[in-house]
């Protein structure tokens, strides 16, 4: 074989090797798009069936939060679609490549209605959203004890190689950072349109809460960056928060943060717990011993079940919820 010959096969050689830690990076944020978690790395996830997810209850009024443009650019150049994801315990209806944001409204009936509202947000590494397990059944949840919520489909896209390639030059925070900045700012942009229609739905806009969970808690935290009043919750639940927003101001927002190991967020919560503490702000925390990344309202089998009963106390105590 020539000397050509050979730096041509150890050329190939490197190319090959390179497209497989590319391809393992993106198979990895790929299926970050299920209940399983912010980021891969937060534990272990399998592969979308292929099977469509189903349309939601068609009762459930679905509203845009942007009137005019966003003002913050996240391109997505494929179309909206849903898939289901088998996350071995249970398939989670996955909503993938969003460009346009909306709340669904999920309504609790007049008799029980406290007039407190609750913005959710589902999980899935900003690159697509566990929809169910982390939205839809928790607003549902939240509707049956009187909180009026809304279901926030924020924007995200189907990661590619160049977002793989982000996370490995930068790093997971950095190569996240236009999901993230994207979610806060549809977040905040949440809060403005349910305040400025509180009349129309029959809420305080005072009582406007916030819950998020993975890379939904990491928006949900993102809005606590601002001074804007408007564009800050009045409470705020974290489950199975990465801690990945500096400059957190707690001011007087109180503050429900929960995980369960075997997860790297346990550790988050402690150090988002701490912050609350510091600042002298009302923080209830709960680490449950078993359930893992991606448990939404509780895995069966698990001690995250505790996690539904402790987060309706929670939203009863302050004034938000009605006991089921």
């Amino acid at each position: 074989m020539s000397r050509q010959d050979r730096d041509r096969d150890r050329q190939s050689a490197r190319r090959s090797r390179k497209r497989r830690v590319i391809s393992s990076v993106v198979a990895g944020v790929a299926v970050l798009a299920t209940g399983g978690g912010a980021f891969a790395l937060y534990g272990a996830t399998r592969p979308l069936t292929g099977e469509r997810g189903p349309a939601d209850n068609s009762a459930w009024p679905v509203e845009r939060i942007w009137q005019e443009d966003p003002d913050v650019e996240l391109p997505v150049p494929r179309s909206e679609t849903r898939v289901l994801d088998d996350q071995g315990w249970r398939t989670v209806n996955t909503v993938q490549n969003v460009s346009d944001p909306t709340v669904t409204v999920i309504r609790p009936n007049p008799d029980v209605a406290t007039g407190a509202a609750m913005i959710v947000l589902p999980g899935g590494g900003f690159g697509a959203l566990a929809w169910d397990v982390e939205g839809t059944e928790v607003g549902q949840f939240l509707a049956d004890r009187g909180v009026t919520a809304f279901v926030l489909k924020y924007r995200v896209r189907t990661p590619t190689v160049g977002v793989a390639w982000s996370v490995i030059t930068k790093g997971i925070k950095g190569g996240i950072a236009p999901g993230r900045v994207a979610a806060i700012s549809d977040a905040q942009q949440a809060l403005r349109f349910v305040r400025e229609n509180a009349v129309r739905f029959g809420v305080d806009p005072m009582r406007v809460g916030m819950t998020g969970f993975s890379a939904g808690a990491i928006a949900t935290l993102g809005t606590l960056t601002s001074d804007d009043a408007t564009s800050r919750p009045n409470v705020v639940a974290p489950v199975y928060a990465p801690d990945q927003i500096d400059h957190l101001h707690p001011d007087d927002t109180p503050l429900f943060v929960a995980a369960a190991d075997p997860d790297p967020t346990v550790a988050d919560a402690a150090a988002i717990e701490t912050v609350w503490k510091d600042a002298g702000a009302s923080v209830e925390t709960h680490l449950f011993e078993s359930g893992g990344h991606g448990f939404g309202l509780g895995r069966p089998g698990t001690d995250s079940m505790r996690f539904a009963s402790l987060y309706e106390d929670w939203l009863v105590r302050q004034g938000y919820a009605r006991p089921a």
